[in-house]
């Protein structure tokens, strides 16, 4: 019973951060390439960046880690932080603002057009079925460190894709506003 309910989690997940990638791939068509790639607030990224950094942590770190978890030979990690306990009950990150120095590592580039963000956005949801099928085999007492939130299963790294993709709505929505834009 138990492999059900993970399993049927892990659907609802999946299907949540699909619904997220459509809605950031259709609303890309209300952006000029300039609106792309534009600063309107001072000490923040432009819209572009903001899907560049969304594409490559899911790629680069989130869906890694689910890989890491599976492919751990015995029971590895520790505990959540406790923010990152906090997080997780509530199943989303705070609305504040998390700023991280910024760094040529981390400091996302700007796209080069619509289309390699459209082609990311994509990208992500193709390899959701296979992160998905990797996450159920998963022992969920394998675990990958994550920087803030401690250590997580692969479960937990796969909400943590709908998490951040739902964090920076936020963000978005506050840069449309800088941009002119009116919601959606």
């Amino acid at each position: 019973m138990l492999k059900v309910d993970v399993n049927e989690r892990l659907s609802q997940t999946v299907m949540e951060i699909r619904q997220l990638l459509g809605q950031y791939e259709l609303e890309l068509d209300r952006y000029s390439a300039e609106q792309l790639t534009a600063v309107p607030i001072v000490g923040s990224w432009s819209i572009g960046q903001v899907y560049n950094h969304l594409i490559d942590a899911t790629l680069r770190l989130h869906l890694r880690a689910i890989d890491q978890c599976a492919a751990a030979e015995e029971t590895t990690g520790g505990a959540k932080t406790e923010g990152g306990e906090v997080i997780y009950r509530a199943g989303a990150f705070p609305p504040i603002k998390i700023k991280v120095p910024d760094s040529a590592g981390y400091t996302p580039l700007q796209p080069t057009d619509r289309q390699q963000l459209i082609d990311g956005l994509r990208q992500v949801s193709f390899e959701l079925d296979a992160a998905q099928r990797t996450a159920a085999g998963s022992d969920p007492q394998s675990k990958v460190e994550h920087p803030g939130l401690g250590w997580l299963n692969a479960e937990e790294w796969l909400q943590l894709v709908r998490m951040h993709f739902n964090h920076h709505l936020r963000q978005k929505a506050e840069l449309d506003a800088a941009l002119g834009m009116s919601a959606i």
